[in-house]
């Protein structure tokens, strides 16, 4: 029984096919999480304003 068949079903390799390594997508850090929170906070302001004039 070759290892490949020990895996659960449904996981794959993080092996393409071509055999190179899939890249990891970067986790964005609290500083970027921060900055896009607050774009989107000012964004809604300027919406809610726009509004009301």
């Amino acid at each position: 029984m070759p290892p490949a068949d020990r895996r659960p079903r449904g996981v794959v390799p993080a092996v393409t096919t071509e055999g190179r390594r899939k890249p990891k997508e970067p986790r964005p850090t609290v500083n970027t999480m921060m900055r896009i929170i607050e774009r989107a906070e000012l964004d809604q302001l300027a919406r809610d304003l726009d509004k009301l004039e």
